[in-house]
């Protein structure tokens, strides 16, 4: 288990969800990188 993770399911995702939504997947991804940022600006 990675600490502070979450799960994200898209629907219709498959293998290819940044093909086939991509306006979610990237929404997603964002937010999630965004998260990680601030978690670790946090810890410094």
């Amino acid at each position: 288990a990675l600490p502070d993770s979450q799960k994200m399911v898209m629907r219709y995702g498959g293998h290819a969800c940044n093909v086939t939504d991509p306006e979610t997947f990237n929404a997603l991804l964002l937010n999630g990188l965004a998260s990680l940022l601030h978690h670790r600006e946090a810890a410094l």
